[in-house]
């Protein structure tokens, strides 16, 4: 007796019933992340409704970090992207007021570091961009 005539259908119905919930999951847990970074957006002065606009939501993310919109073009160059991801991503820490050390935070654990950033009252965003520019 072969695999394919062990394996009922029974089998073949449970593994997709199982791929199915896992879907479900992983597009509640999209969802959140998106409306946690609407959240963010609007703490940091931005208008919400830009995460739902590509290349724009990311614009508007590096000014959130306090980097000015070209590096953008940075995040193009193959493995010199790598490095401007992890100083956005730095910057997005420091933005909100956090040592950079919070980085390997943002890193490790964004699912539950993301929506501290964005629901923590604790948590206000520093704009070093617009003191800056006021100097």
């Amino acid at each position: 007796m072969d695999y394919l005539e062990m394996m009922g259908t029974f089998d073949v119905e449970m593994i997709m019933a199982q791929l199915g919930a896992f879907t479900y999951v992983i597009a509640a847990v999209g969802l959140f992340q998106a409306i946690c970074m609407a959240v963010i957006f609007h703490k940091a002065g931005k208008p919400w409704w830009a995460i739902l606009i590509p290349i724009y939501n990311t614009i508007v993310g590096i000014q959130v970090c306090s980097k000015p919109w070209w590096w953008l073009f940075l995040l193009l160059i193959p493995v010199a992207n790598i490095v401007f991801a992890i100083m956005l991503m730095v910057g997005f820490v420091k933005s909100f007021g956090k040592p950079g050390g919070h980085f390997w935070l943002l890193l490790l654990f964004s699912p539950i570091y993301i929506p501290y950033i964005a629901f923590s009252k604790r948590v206000k965003h520093v704009n070093k961009m617009e003191e800056a520019k006021a100097a």
